[in-house]
């Protein structure tokens, strides 16, 4: 099972730098918000910070990168964080630290921008789910193309959380489902492109 994580704090620290790092920022950002939530609101604050919204000027657009480091509340950092700790060191081990990073970050990118897309005005939107289901969807191209490179009980893993999140963010109001949509099919591709050439 790839997804049991048995490493020390430290050891994790070595093994996954990269994964480390994010779930320290996304962390680092939450308290922040917390901390100008007293002053300003949640809304307010997550606004201040980087939340996505729809774009009318060039200097809206660090908002794409900002708004995967930022969570509406606790129980949306501790589920993405939680996925972020589980689903990242398998990939970053397997990848190496740049191409795990392009996967991660051009996956919450594409995610992010159907969802200006879909949107528009409407936009105000705050999470790492787009990143977090690139990681999904490069693991279910390992699931259907490169079985023999994870054992069975984490394809399983991996079916039944894609399963579970897609029924949840489909009946999910407060969910932005296009961006886990995005972001599940831009790390399928971006994956698949990069393990090609890993054997090229």
């Amino acid at each position: 099972m790839i997804f049991l994580r048995f490493e020390s704090f430290r050891e994790y620290l070595k093994f996954y730098p990269v994964t480390a790092a994010l779930l320290g920022l996304n962390v680092m950002m939450f308290i922040i918000t917390f901390i100008l939530s007293f002053f300003y609101g949640e809304v307010v604050s997550l606004f201040l910070l980087g939340a996505l919204i729809y774009p009318s000027e060039i200097s809206d657009l660090w908002r794409i990168i900002s708004s995967m480091f930022l969570h509406g509340g606790f129980e949306h950092l501790l589920f993405n964080g939680f996925s972020l700790f589980l689903f990242g060191p398998a990939l970053e081990r397997l990848l190496g630290k740049l191409k795990y990073s392009v996967v991660y970050f051009c996956s919450g990118i594409v995610g992010n921008v159907i969802s200006i897309a879909v949107y528009g005005t409407e936009l105000f939107s705050v999470g790492a789910s787009g990143a977090i289901y690139g990681l999904l969807g490069a693991y279910l191209f390992i699931v259907v193309y490169l079985k023999h490179r994870i054992d069975p009980q984490s394809r399983t893993t991996v079916i039944v959380i894609l399963s579970v999140g897609m029924i949840y963010s489909l009946f999910n109001e407060n969910v932005n489902i296009y961006a886990h949509l995005g972001g599940l099919a831009a790390g399928f591709v971006i994956f698949s492109l990069l393990i090609r050439k890993n054997h090229n």
